[in-house]
């Protein structure tokens, strides 16, 4: 693909001029086609924009959301972390254990989410054998949640690497 030139005539310019004016003058914001914004880490921006901000408004009418912040975050700690996530052979994907909805609690408003977000990630412990390739364990998660990880634990089975086989003892 060529390299782009800077346009030089004045009715590029006067074009770019007129869409930002009326923008301006409507107050109407719009998102992109997709419906929502990330930041270039990956993770939602979920600043409210136009129409958005009255329903903030009303977030603060509800009860959970007077609480004080502190409250909040250990009701978002319990909800959300304490999982065990393990990756399996099935394409290196990671799995959790528990019920999956749990994460749900995010979707509710964008308080909760920008409140939130990181607490799965911080506090969930990922466990990957040793033989498998980290790479691919954690392409599914984006580069936001990937820092976000404090516990790994690497698994070993002699089994599988030195073929010991497993006693019973009865």
């Amino acid at each position: 693909m060529a390299p782009q030139k800077p346009a030089t005539n004045d009715k590029a310019q006067k074009a770019k001029k007129t869409s930002t004016d009326k923008q301006s003058k409507d107050e109407v914001v719009k998102r992109p086609a997709r419906g929502y914004h990330t930041f270039r880490n990956g993770m939602l921006n979920v600043t409210p924009k136009g129409g958005e901000k009255d329903i903030v408004e009303a977030n603060r009418k509800s009860p959970l959301l007077r609480l004080p912040a502190e409250v909040r975050n250990m009701i978002w700690e319990f909800a959300l972390g304490g999982r065990a996530y393990e990756a399996k052979r099935d394409g290196y994907r990671m799995h959790s254990q528990g019920d999956p909805s749990r994460v749900a609690l995010l979707r509710v408003c964008r308080q909760i989410y920008a409140e939130a977000v990181n607490i799965p990630m911080q506090q969930s412990v990922f466990s990957i054998p040793l033989h498998y390739p980290m790479r691919e364990c954690f392409s599914r998660f984006k580069t936001g949640q990937r820092r976000q990880i404090t516990s790994l634990r690497f698994e070993v089975s002699l089994q599988e690497k030195i073929g010991i086989e497993q006693k019973v003892v009865e």
